[in-house]
């Protein structure tokens, strides 16, 4: 990679799942409530569990409770999201990737610190796992559009080869122990 070159790349979940996920389990909160408000029958699962009407009442709550915890966490991804995170940036220094839960502040890999790396298919979502001393760090491509993940991909793979002199290996989740 030329002294010069600076790519920079929006690095963000997408606004659409997020607010799909928000719908998808605010109705199951919706519906679990009303069931645990007017159950007043057992459960079975799977054939296995047998509950009392209490307990399936408890069970129907919990699920209540879960239900918004996830509509909670994709709110919170929602206002990340509007709020804004900081760019994944890929210069002459390294990997500079945003870090914590909000992405406000990046963290630089140098590329003599990447020891290794591994791309991982995920039920057809991809990390690229960049593997240093201190720690294992993820790319995910379903925060950046496909033509974005490709291109930084491919710009640290090879700022990799240029500084190791190595190719890295690239597998699927079975290859990797991690």
């Amino acid at each position: 990679m030329s002294a010069e070159t600076r790519h920079q790349f929006e690095y963000k979940p997408r606004a659409r799942v997020m607010i799909l996920a928000i719908l998808f389990f605010g109705a199951c909160a919706v519906v679990l409530t009303k069931v645990a408000l007017e159950n007043d029958e057992g459960a079975v699962i799977n054939g296995l569990i047998h509950l009392s009407p209490q307990g399936a009442t408890i069970l129907y709550w919990v699920l209540t409770a879960c239900s918004l915890a996830f509509v909670v966490i994709g709110a919170l991804a929602l206002i990340q999201w509007v709020s804004g995170t900081a760019p994944l940036i890929l210069d002459r220094d390294g990997v500079s990737l945003p870090v914590g839960f909000w992405k406000k502040q990046t963290r630089l890999i140098p590329w003599t610190e990447i020891d290794d790396l591994r791309e991982v298919s995920v039920q057809k979502h991809l990390f690229l796992y960049l593997y240093t001393r201190e720690k294992k760090w993820c790319v995910n491509s379903s925060f950046m559009t496909t033509e974005d993940y490709e291109a930084t991909k491919a710009i640290i793979l090879f700022g990799f080869d240029g500084v190791h002199g190595s190719s890295s290996d690239t597998g699927d989740a079975a290859s990797n122990p991690n």
